[in-house]
């Protein structure tokens, strides 16, 4: 059985917000002293930058969607198993900046373990994993996506999208 997931935050910030603060505290620097449309229009950017990207970013969570499918849900021993994970894009923005954490079978089919993923989505489109295992061992697997995290261009900050879908594979002798 999979262990309860620690509690994540629904936002969280990266280390480009700390560039981001340096570089709007310059801005009002800049815009103050030289008082000069070049640096008005920084100034501007760099406000209405987190605003829209937040709006980005919320977008995506909201629409992003996940299938795992596995063709055969009860095998027998080294039977090959093929399944499948699909992450879709239904908007016409383009998010290339998502990271997944897959719940897949190690190389030798001993165990399941966690991967991160990261995935460009194209708008109107989906990023699809197919594979095929073979479990040397009888009992249950779990393959799935437990979770995305979607971060902003400029990596100021990430939202995270609790997915948690699995399949159960079991394995018998």
């Amino acid at each position: 059985m999979k262990e309860t997931s620690k509690s994540r935050a629904f936002l969280r910030l990266h280390k480009g917000a700390v560039l981001y603060g340096l570089l709007l505290v310059f801005a009002v620097v800049f815009t103050q002293a030289l008082r000069s449309p070049a640096s008005s229009m920084l100034f501007w950017f760099l406000i209405l930058y987190l605003p829209v990207s937040f709006l980005y970013v919320l977008i995506g969570r909201l629409t992003i969607q996940v299938f795992v499918q596995a063709d055969q849900t009860r095998v027998e021993k080294m039977t090959p198993v093929p399944y499948e994970m699909r992450v879709i894009n239904p908007t016409p923005l383009v998010f290339p900046f998502v990271e997944a954490i897959l719940q897949m079978p190690q190389d030798d089919g001993i165990r399941c373990e966690s991967r991160i993923m990261q995935l460009s989505l194209i708008s109107l489109g989906s990023c699809t994993l197919k594979e095929e295992t073979l479990f040397p061992y009888r009992g249950t697997y779990e393959i799935g996506m437990e979770c995305i995290y979607i971060h902003d261009f400029l990596h100021i900050f990430s939202m995270y999208l609790p997915v948690e879908i699995y399949t159960n594979i079991l394995v018998m002798p």
